[in-house]
């Protein structure tokens, strides 16, 4: 049997043709690198002015801050130094940087400030070629609101502290508190606050300074219980008689020795009373003061 085999009229370049294909791509090279060169150039500038316009701006603003005066004078920056290293601080908050003159790639740019805060601004690039003159036109300052401020003074009287003191802008709304003491409560405020009857609200300061009082009360001493053994004689059971709700507390011969709570819709309420001695009892409303001594009953 015959082999099968592929014929191939396929063959390589010559030296002639590589060195005529290489020539081709060097003349395109040639025409096209310029055309790249400029297009990058054009592209670099437009950069530098929209940097520059962004100082331009900023410029603007801290005149309008008076943080860097009108003049005639011109202000120059370029990429290490220039005179707006007067101006460092406020160039560095207005663009937010800490080496603000890296940001320009111009390797000069001067601005002059016209006595009607107008800015014009010219680059001049590496080379000594000078772009045209932009204005910008001046920005109008803005006057701060006139906000003063007052004095509040919050007092208190006997029996309890207050709180919220202090120098506000006008019309700020405060809030304040009052606390009472032990054995005190709160009564009401003295002052324009919003609720004169909470320990807890709130003042707007007037365009004057202010003094508002806390005033608080003694709590009121519920009436004293009356104590008795029970009815069949037997002194072994004490009743006590009181408020619904208020909590009795037995004492003998002096030393208190239990405490119950009468129930909701009662007025009585017993305890045990194993030992001999001198009895006698007090009643408290929702963990106030106690009231006096009731009678007292001998075992």
């Amino acid at each position: 049997m015959r082999g099968l085999y592929i014929k191939s009229n396929s063959k390589g370049y010559t030296l002639v043709e590589l060195v005529a294909v290489i020539s081709i791509i060097s003349i395109l090279a040639l025409i096209a690198l310029p055309g790249l060169t400029g297009y990058a150039s054009v592209a670099k500038k437009q950069a530098d002015k929209q940097t520059v316009a962004l100082y331009a701006r900023a410029i603007a603003i801290a005149m309008a801050s008076n943080d860097i005066p009108y003049a005639t004078d011109k202000l120059t920056l370029t990429g290490s130094s220039g005179e707006l290293d007067k101006y460092e601080s406020v160039m560095v908050a207005l663009m937010g940087s800490p080496d603000y003159r890296k940001l320009i790639k111009a390797n000069r740019a001067e601005f002059e400030i016209n006595a009607n805060g107008s800015i014009e601004y010219t680059i001049m690039w590496l080379g000594g070629l000078i772009s045209e003159t932009e204005i910008f036109e001046p920005v109008e300052a803005v006057e701060p609101p006139d906000i003063s401020t007052y004095m509040l003074n919050v007092t208190s009287g006997t029996g309890g502290s207050a709180e919220g003191s202090g120098v506000y802008d006008e019309g700020t709304e405060v809030i304040v508190r009052a606390t009472a003491s032990e054995g005190y409560q709160f009564k009401n405020w003295t002052g324009s606050v919003a609720d004169s009857t909470s320990a807890f609200t709130t003042f707007i300061i007037p365009a004057s300074n202010s003094t508002i009082t806390a005033n608080f009360e003694l709590i009121p001493l519920p009436s004293a219980p009356s104590i008795a053994f029970t009815n069949n004689g037997n002194k072994n059971t004490v009743r006590a008689t009181g408020l619904s709700g208020a909590t009795i507390h037995l004492y003998l011969n002096g030393n208190k020795i239990e405490s119950k709570v009468i129930s909701t819709n009662q007025t009585s309420v017993t305890f045990n009373s194993s030992n001999s001695g001198s009895y006698k009892a007090t009643q408290s409303i929702n963990n106030g003061a106690a009231s006096l001594f009731s009678n007292t009953i001998i075992k």
